[in-house]
């Protein structure tokens, strides 16, 4: 795991990857967007506004991260009742009837405003929950509450790069992204979709939006700011 603080340490990477590639060394990259576009070769040179108007906005939270913790307490303020919390025994116990619970509660958050926010607690499980698979169980979870929405919301906020990648994996059905660009610096948004069809808009099922946004990226307000974006008339 390497950790980026500043545009040089991506270039570090990118060229000890290179290297590595070109001795033959076979290495698998999991990473957040601003390194797969540099090693694609196709950084964003321009923001690309976030789409105003959407009038279901899911954040669905994993990341522990205590500034991913303080965004979403941010975003509580603003928006008052807006957080589902997920019963993390419950959901590895009985996992259906979880996800049908957290479901329900985030349909009605959604009648009643623009905005819910789907989160784990704000307690990082324990070394041996992480160490016995379990963490990736639960982002699973998570993301299957998608799979029980009566309608797909208009916009999901991935928040955690884990997460992101589950929600769209699993919870979206996602086998490609057309990536429209980055609406804030160190966030990605995606049109998911199972085929090349449907995220370039020509195919019978449209694609979903997803806005992939890290754990440690921005400050404690970045998160309210995009969702205010989002949702402005």
């Amino acid at each position: 795991m390497v950790d980026v603080v500043e545009e040089d340490d991506l270039e570090l990477i990118r060229n000890g990857l290179e290297q590595a590639w070109g001795e033959g060394l076979d290495v698998l990259v999991r990473s957040a967007s601003p390194l797969a576009a540099l090693l694609a070769g196709c950084r964003a040179t321009r923001l690309t506004p976030a789409p105003a108007g959407r009038s279901r906005v899911l954040v669905v939270a994993g990341s522990y991260v205590p500034l991913s913790t303080r965004q979403l307490a941010e975003l509580q303020r603003r928006y008052p009742g807006t957080t589902v919390e997920a019963d993390i025994d419950r959901l590895l116990e009985n996992p259906a009837r979880e996800q049908s619970r957290l479901a329900g509660e985030v349909e009605a958050r959604l009648r009643d405003g623009p905005v819910c926010a789907l989160s784990t607690p704000r307690v990082m499980p324990t070394a041996g929950v992480v160490e016995n698979g379990l963490g990736e169980r639960i982002s699973e979870r998570i993301a299957g509450v998608l799979e029980e929405l009566v309608a797909p919301p208009d916009m999901v906020v991935g928040k955690g790069g884990i997460t992101s990648a589950v929600v769209a994996r699993l919870g979206m059905h996602g086998r490609v992204a057309w990536v429209q660009g980055p609406p804030l610096p160190g966030l990605s948004w995606w049109n998911v979709g199972r085929d090349v069809t449907s995220v370039q808009g020509i195919g019978d099922s449209p694609g979903q939006d997803l806005i992939v946004f890290a754990g440690n990226v921005g400050d404690d307000a970045t998160l309210a700011d995009l969702v205010d974006a989002l949702v402005a008339a």
